[in-house]
């Protein structure tokens, strides 16, 4: 898997850990950012679920991966092979 790419998979937390439902098609350790779908049946013990933007949760997330040159060159191929 490229690492501009991003792999969603289903999993259930149980208050402690998260176990995963779907397989993950590598075995290295990787960085993931958790993220819950809203449920109207959470019982948190808190008065208010704190919320996180998804984008901000990937901000920085590539940095050092030069995805912006990427993209240009990835165009540039594109644009030729149109012509």
């Amino acid at each position: 898997m490229a690492h501009s790419q991003i792999l969603a998979v289903k999993g259930i937390f149980d208050g402690e850990k998260v176990t995963l439902l779907t397989l993950v098609p590598f075995k290295k350790r990787v960085p993931v950012v958790v993220t819950f779908l809203p449920d109207e049946n959470w019982d948190t013990g808190v008065n208010e679920v704190p919320t996180l933007d998804p984008i901000e949760a990937f901000r920085g997330s590539t940095k050092g991966l030069c995805l912006r040159e990427k993209l240009i060159e990835y165009r540039a191929e594109e644009r030729k092979r149109e012509r």
